[in-house]
């Protein structure tokens, strides 16, 4: 895992993507990633933290996989810098998914979190502007690039249902004043 790390690092710093590394805090530290990604039976959030502050690692960010409101509250209480939510549809990718939670929890999470919510499970192109209009800040995907014709095209249409959410937002806010 650390070799790939290394290997990973300098594309990602040139093309200016966050390298991010799931579950093990070690191998994030090792190779200098910016993201460390803990789901909810990995190393626990505290001692993440802790560790992070040890080795003065404090622009790692972290985020926790959550799939309740409760949990989403736990940790960004907890000092998360994000949360990850769902699986929001069915997914595909993993075997041992937890229970598919809808876009109304989504709903509910994104409005209770005051950071950010990345929605994660069979997030799809026909999708994710509902997951975008439900309050995520972004999210995860990977079959809907992985499988897609042109990924880059998926990508960028991924990315334009939230930032036109952004967009709706900005206008909302701006017609209230």
């Amino acid at each position: 895992m650390c070799e790939l790390g290394r290997a990973l690092r300098p594309l990602c710093t040139e093309h200016r993507v966050p390298l991010c590394v799931n579950d093990r805090l070690d191998v994030a530290l090792a190779v200098a990633a910016d993201v460390i990604h803990l789901g909810q039976n990995d190393l626990p959030l505290a001692e993440v933290l802790r560790v992070r502050r040890a080795a003065h690692a404090e622009s790692l960010v972290v985020g926790v996989s959550t799939h309740a409101l409760d949990q989403a509250k736990a940790a960004a209480a907890g000092g998360a810098d994000y949360i990850g939510f769902g699986p929001v549809f069915p997914t595909t990718t993993k075997s041992d998914a937890d229970p598919v939670v809808g876009l109304a929890a989504l709903q509910d999470v994104a409005a209770a979190a005051a950071i950010p919510v990345v929605a994660i499970g069979g997030i799809t192109l026909d999708n994710v502007a509902a997951v975008a209009r439900a309050g995520a800040s972004a999210a995860a995907v990977i079959a809907a690039v992985d499988g897609a014709p042109d990924r880059t095209l998926a990508g960028r249409r991924i990315a334009q249902a939230f930032a036109a959410q952004n967009e709706a937002a900005r206008t909302s806010r701006q017609v209230r004043t």
